[in-house]
Order: structure tokens, then C-alpha cells, then sequence
């Protein structure tokens, strides 16, 4: 009789990474496929908005209008979707086999937060830019602009991985106090 062992890998693995991967691949597939009429309101207004209201700048559909003049869109690129495949190919990752009947909630709320989180990588973009015209050469624009976007979506990332985790564990104490 083989003993069964207590890590991760053991924890049906395949069944996860397949669901995860699946997840990524699909919505990867699906907002690829989506027209710019459909993505920009699920995934470019409402970062748009969060960022607008934190400059307390003017908001033109998806575009943010400062009264320096200056204008800043939410465009594809920065709309936040692959930020949403990953989230939703974590979650999709948790809900194997166990709880799938929590996905569809799970990936409302990837949705969810991928709107929030989206919203202050446009703020941190927008704040980036100012200081990378003020001290960085004009070639440096893109790579600002990815960094900021790496510098709030990857911690965002670990925190919705890590808060489910601490929440188990601290359930776990409660209960044997």
C-alpha cells in the first residue's frame, strides 16, 4: 500500500494545471477575438474612469482629458487582459475539482478586479510618464510604461494568490483555539 503525501503536487495537479491552462488559453482566444466596439466598454472605460476621477481630469468615452490639455486613452494595450487571463487561470487553478461550482462567481470577480487593479496601473502609468518626460530620455517612454504596469499588476497577482491562503490559515486557528 503506497502512502499518499501531503504537497502540492499530490493535490490533483493535473486537473488544476489543465483547468488553469485552459482558462488562459480560452480568454486569451475570446478578447483576442473581441471588436474594439465590445472590449473598450468591458475593459477600457472603467479604468479610464477610476484614473479620471483620481486626477479629477475630464473623461471622453475612454480617453482622459487633463486641463493642461494633455490627453491619455485606455487603449487595447493597456486595457488589461492578459492581466484577466491570468487572474482568471489562478482562480479556475483554486477551483479544481472541489468548488467548480464557484467559477463563473470567481471569474466575475477576476473581472472584478482586474477593473480596479487596471485603474491604478493607469494612474501609476499616468505619474510615471510625467516624471520619465521630466528626468528620462524620450526613448525610455515604452519601457516607463511597462515597468509601471509590471510594478502593480504582478503584486496584485501574489496578493490575490497569498489572500486565500492566509484567510485558510487563520480559519484553521481560529478553530483549534
Amino acid at each position: 500500500m503506497q502512502e499518499e503525501t501531503n504537497t502540492p503536487c499530490s493535490k490533483n495537479i493535473l486537473p488544476k494545471a489543465a483547468a488553469a491552462g485552459g482558462t488562459f488559453v480560452v480568454i486569451k482566444l475570446i478578447v483576442a477575438s473581441l471588436p474594439d466596439a465590445v472590449f473598450s466598454p468591458i475593459f477600457c472605460k472603467i479604468p479610464a474612469w477610476i484614473a479620471a476621477s483620481y486626477f479629477q481630469a475630464g473623461l471622453d468615452g475612454d480617453t482622459l482629458v487633463f486641463t493642461s490639455g494633455q490627453m491619455v486613452s485606455v487603449t487595447r494595450a493597456c486595457g488589461g487582459s492578459d492581466f484577466f487571463a491570468l487572474l482568471c487561470a489562478m482562480l479556475s487553478w483554486e477551483a479544481v475539482p472541489e468548488r467548480m461550482r464557484r467559477l463563473p462567481a470567481l471569474l466575475a470577480g477576476a473581472w472584478a478586479v482586474t477593473m480596479f487593479v487596471n485603474g491604478m496601473r493607469v494612474v501609476t502609468s499616468v505619474w510615471t510618464r510625467w516624471f520619465a518626460e521630466a528626468f528620462l530620455p524620450e526613448r525610455m517612454d515604452a519601457a516607463t510604461h511597462l515597468v509601471s504596469g509590471v510594478l502593480v499588476f504582478f503584486p496584485s497577482l501574489l496578493a490575490v494568490w497569498w489572500l486565500p491562503r492566509l484567510f485558510r490559515i487563520y480559519l484553521r486557528r481560529k478553530d483549534i483555539t
